[in-house]
């Protein structure tokens, strides 16, 4: 073998190192962020979308729900808060591609939605109407449909 047939192998050997590093570095640094996110996302669509009826009407302090309507109510704020927290969980990784601005709305809005189930008979009407600029405001901040 002569000296141009061993720089040809090494630097073959060596751009195809090269090429995997930074496939690896667009994969953990990009892709895989951004799949995490619209994960997220997808659920708190989803969360939106299944208990709108728990939302739209509020469960009444006053006792007048069964035990099984409080226990709901509870599980699903909950679950929302439990959104809020992933998100909180993904903001803290410094992802460049996402707005922080709007994650910190979506986050604030769930939690004030899941504080939002519970209301007495005087304020249902602004319970509600509240419950509904809070999810109009998540499904802004996280871009969704």
């Amino acid at each position: 073998m002569n000296g141009a047939s061993i720089w040809g192998m090494l630097l073959t050997i060596i751009s195809g190192v090269l090429v995997f590093v930074i496939g690896q570095v667009i994969l953990e640094r990009v892709i895989k962020p951004l799949q995490e996110y619209k994960k997220i996302k997808s659920k708190i669509s989803y969360l939106l979308a299944f208990y709108a009826n728990v939302y739209t009407n509020p469960i009444m302090r006053d006792g007048r729900n069964t035990i099984q309507d409080r226990d709901h109510a509870d599980k699903v704020a909950l679950k929302l808060k439990e959104a809020a927290c992933e998100l909180v969980g993904f903001k803290q990784q410094k992802n460049k591609l996402v707005s922080k601005d709007n994650i910190e709305k979506a986050n604030t809005n769930l939690l004030k939605l899941s504080c939002g189930l519970y209301t007495d008979s005087k304020h249902i009407d602004e319970r509600i109407m509240q419950n509904e600029e809070y999810v109009k405001e998540i499904m802004k901040a996280l871009n969704l449909k």
